[in-house]
């Protein structure tokens, strides 16, 4: 049996450079995030990653939670991936600090994705992976595109 293969493409949309609050509690959020192109069998059988795909840069008064969601979600064939098949893992913290490095899937529902203590006037940056897959020969070929919302809330 033979796969012929056209092109699968991710497309991550609106994550740019955003903060939110005020100067002494604020999340920004920087983006060196590009396409996945899914275009060879390889590609399609195994998981791609991006390494420091996003950082976030915090800095809070308080005890803080960041949440993320696929907030938006456009298929060119119309075709719903499975909620597992978008992830994020953090890289590295700096300064260090304790910090969840395992893969979070990333969804239609808020997931818990950074749980800190009060950083009080430093600035801590957390790096993450981007990763997609794998996602199989069932997916039609067509581009795909998913718009992610993070949110800073005190816990």
């Amino acid at each position: 049996m033979v796969f012929l293969v056209s092109n699968v493409f991710m497309i991550l949309l609106g994550m740019q450079t955003s903060y939110c609050q005020d100067y002494l509690n604020y999340l920004s959020i920087s983006n060196r995030l590009v396409n996945f192109n899914l275009s060879s069998v390889s590609a399609l059988e195994n998981r791609q990653v991006q390494t420091n795909a996003f950082d976030i840069k915090i800095k809070s008064s308080y005890s803080f939670s960041v949440y993320a969601i696929i907030s938006n979600y456009y298929s060119s064939t119309g075709y719903v991936l499975a909620s597992n098949m978008l992830s994020v893992k953090l890289n590295t913290v700096v300064p260090s600090r304790t910090a969840n490095f395992n893969d979070i899937p990333i969804s239609g529902g808020n997931q818990l994705i950074i749980q800190g203590l009060r950083t009080g006037s430093q600035l801590y940056t957390y790096t993450f992976n981007m990763n997609v897959g794998p996602i199989g020969f069932d997916v039609p070929p067509g581009s795909f595109n998913a718009t992610i919302l993070f949110t800073m809330t005190r816990p």
